[in-house]
């Protein structure tokens, strides 16, 4: 697939774990090979950066991140998971400058089955990340998708019917996630916004 079409998806367990098949296909933006996902289970922001040549490498049209709940889980803080979530993009911006980037915000949690470890991590945590996540996005040149909104229930919480464990969404809940990915390379590509 031409450079200038490849989508890298970026992150953690949730990127790794995922059914980004959606993507896929000849008529879709990203060409007929689908993304490429470079998420590793367990990644958190310090780790991406310690990566990130690897992709930049890649010189990718559309670079979409999502990371930071491992962070959390270490007693990172918002703001120093914001700021390094920032030096992620500024370096992308700056190793590979025809890559459009977008960032998406943290998923939010299903308290009702969280299983995992870092059970300290809550909603309203991860709700002090997405807002300053996206004050930061706003006065940066990266684009913000609402990964949040597009789960979260009238609680703020992630449905049960999307998770067995709180955390992660099981293989079929990556709908929301991908509509929300295509949709916005839909619209750049009508505007003719992709990377060349």
């Amino acid at each position: 697939m031409p450079r200038h079409e490849m989508v890298v998806l970026l992150g953690d367990s949730l990127t790794e774990w995922g059914d980004f098949s959606g993507l896929s296909g000849r008529e879709r933006p990203c060409g007929a090979a689908g993304p490429v996902n470079h998420g590793i289970a367990g990644d958190t922001t310090w780790g991406i950066l310690a990566r990130l040549h690897e992709t930049t490498l890649l010189k990718p049209g559309w670079l979409f991140l999502q990371a930071g709940i491992n962070d959390l889980a270490q007693g990172s803080t918002p703001e120093e998971i914001v700021s390094r979530l920032g030096r992620i993009w500024a370096r992308v911006a700056t190793d590979s400058p025809g890559t459009r980037i977008g960032i998406l915000n943290l998923l939010p949690l299903c308290p009702k089955r969280l299983q995992w470890e870092a059970a300290t991590v809550s909603n309203p945590l991860v709700r002090r990340v997405n807002a300053a996540l996206q004050d930061a996005v706003s006065r940066g040149p990266a684009i913000f998708v609402d990964l949040y909104s597009a789960y979260a229930d009238s609680e703020g919480d992630l449905p049960e019917r999307y998770t067995q464990d709180g955390l992660h969404l099981l293989p079929d809940a990556y709908g929301p996630w991908t509509g929300l990915l295509l949709r916005i390379l839909r619209e750049e590509g009508e505007r003719g916004g992709a990377a060349s």
